[in-house]
Order: structure tokens, then sequence, then C-alpha cells
């Protein structure tokens, strides 16, 4: 449910299957399906994974997750760290909400939201037979998983709704975005040799990383208010047209954060790249002791490309600035933050 477009990962990836509630996707020019392979059949043993409580995630509330650090420099590293096994695949309380509104976006607006190029449906299955196999082993009050004799998911069912899936006829894409909460994204090695982080990533390493940016309302498939129409965004964006995007006032904003992960898949050598989109009132996070005044000071930070790919922030910076510097102030004066705690100078999530 992120508003960037899938793209072309260190001039070496491709993005061959999705499901983003908001997301479009292309096959790069010249480039053929044995060209976008992979090498896979590495061998691997997946960790032990242990199941949550039964309550979860019914009691669990969306983490909090706030990627941004004290300091008066701009950190330009993407912020990658290793992922723990068990951590790939994250719900909360929010997940049915999650899953209506997928199954919604399908039936509106199809391949849209959700496809795979010809030539990658092996990439696919895989992707959706780990995620649905992770699911049972860590969610497995939620997620029931028949395996095959190679190991694979064959029929996949959802208990919250009692649906279930013959892999053998459906679409693993579709299916794949409703055993869950994040957008997901496949992406194979392209004709660039360049030697990217991407290329090196191992089967057994996987990573994660977490973004934010902020839009002015609460539509977590499409902001139309600071993104445009979602039918002609990606057309307005390459010929550099300039979106119309009305003021709104900083306290009234809201939050986007991602958390991003990058596994690369045994089987057909595969990246799966998930993304799990967080939307919060930035009130509700500006309450949260020295989040303000961390996140103002971050703000601050931004260069001037940075400024141009957070959409809008030209419209709202200064509002939004004044209102966290006040909401910082209001916490060191009634002693709810103490900016010269050691602490202060740590990098929470």
């Amino acid at each position: 449910m992120s508003n960037v477009q899938i793209f072309v990962a260190g001039a070496a990836l491709v993005c061959v299957a999705a499901w983003g509630i908001r997301r479009h996707f292309r096959r790069p020019a010249n480039s053929s399906t044995d060209e976008l392979g992979d090498k896979g059949d590495v061998a691997f043993k997946y960790p032990a994974i242990s199941p949550v409580a039964p309550t979860e995630p019914w009691d669990t509330p969306p983490l909090p997750y706030r990627p941004f650090r004290w300091g008066k420099t701009f950190n330009h590293v993407m912020g990658i760290k290793p992922m723990h096994w068990e951590d790939w695949i994250q719900l909360d309380r929010d997940f049915q909400h999650f899953h209506d509104l997928k199954k919604k976006r399908v039936q509106e607006r199809g391949d849209r939201v959700v496809r795979t190029l010809p030539g990658f449906e092996h990439m696919a299955l895989e992707t959706c037979s780990e995620i649905a196999i992770f699911m049972s082993k860590r969610y497995p009050h939620l997620v029931e998983c028949e395996v095959d004799e190679q190991g694979r998911a064959s029929r996949i069912k959802l208990l919250t709704s009692d649906e279930s899936w013959d892999m053998e006829k459906a679409d693993p894409m579709e299916v794949v975005g409703l055993l869950q909460q994040d957008d997901i994204a496949i992406m194979a090695k392209g004709t660039s040799l360049a030697a990217t982080f991407f290329q090196h990533l191992k089967v057994h390493k996987p990573v994660e990383r977490s973004n934010y940016a902020f839009q002015s309302d609460d539509e977590l498939p499409w902001s139309v208010a600071s993104f445009g129409p979602e039918d002609t965004f990606g057309a307005t964006k390459a010929a550099g047209a300039a979106r119309t995007i009305s003021f709104v006032e900083g306290r009234n904003m809201y939050y986007r954060c991602e958390r991003q992960t990058l596994r690369r898949l045994p089987r057909t050598g595969c990246i799966v790249f998930t993304i799990r989109t967080y939307l919060h009132p930035i009130a509700e996070i500006a309450a949260e002791p020295g989040v303000p005044g961390r996140l103002a000071e971050a703000i601050r930070t931004w260069p001037e490309d940075v400024i141009q790919y957070k959409s809008g922030v030209k419209h709202y910076g200064e509002s939004l600035l004044r209102y966290l510097d006040e909401c910082h102030e209001a916490q060191i004066k009634a002693g709810v933050f103490d900016p010269t705690a050691p602490e202060v100078s740590k990098y929470p999530f």
C-alpha cells in the first residue's frame, strides 16, 4: 500500500511480479525471460519458526517503527540491517482490515494491483509457498498449509475467512497478498552487470529497512490529495508535470512509514521484496516521548533530492516543523522528555 512505483533496483534487478495496492511495474526493454533468470537450487535449511500466542495478532498494536534519528547530518545509507527470521511477516490487529481492503482492490483494479509477467510464474509460486509455509508455522491458528513431496505448498487455507486455494489453479500472487498485510514484489536479475548490494544478497541472510514520508489524508490505498489521480500518476511523474497539492496544516498531516524486507529464495534465486505500510495521524506519534523533536531534527537534515522525493514537503514543511517544535517544547516543559538523557543518542525504531 505504498505510493512508490516498483522500480529497477540498482539498474540490475527488475520487478517481475507484484501484489501492491497502489503499484505499477513493467518489463524492461530488450530483455527476455532467460536473461532475467536467477540461478537457484541453493541448499538451504529453513530456520526453526516458533508460533506466536493464539491471541496474536488480534491484541497486537501496529509496531512503532520510527526510522529517524537525532543529528545535524543527513544519513545517506539505506538503514539496512539483518532480519530475524521470525520477523519476516509481522501481523497486527489491523490484519482483517488489510485483508478486506486487498480483496476490494483486486475486485476493482485487477491486474493493476496484482500481476505476474509471463515466464516468471515459478518465482510467484515459490514466493507464495514460502510465505504460506512461514505463516502456517508462525500463525498456525490463522493459516493451514498442505505441502507436497517437493516441500511446496499445494493447498492453503486462511482460517479467519475459511478461504482455501488449490495452488495448481490459484493465482499465487493474489493468494500471497491475502495471507498477510504486506505488499509483495518479486525481483529477478536483469541484464546489467553492475555489482549491487541486491545482487549479493544471500539466501541465508535476509535484511530489512524502514523509511518514512508524510501525506495529507488517511487514504491507505491511494492518496489523491497527495499524489493526484491514481491512473495518471505514472505518466504524470514520467513527464515531469507538476501536481496540484492542497495545503494542509502540519498538525493535520499523516505519518507514513514503510517497513521493508528483502530475501533471496533458494529454488529460483529471485528476491522477494515485502513492504508493510503504517499510516498514523502526526498528532498520534507526536505524543510519543522524544519523537517530535527527533523527527523535526531529521527533517531539517533532508537534502534537496530527498525533499523532491518526499512528495509535497515544500507545501507543508514549515507548518509541520512548527507543529513538531511546539510538541517538543511542550514535552520538555511537562517533564515528559529530557533531551540531555543518555538514551537520546540511540536510534530506536
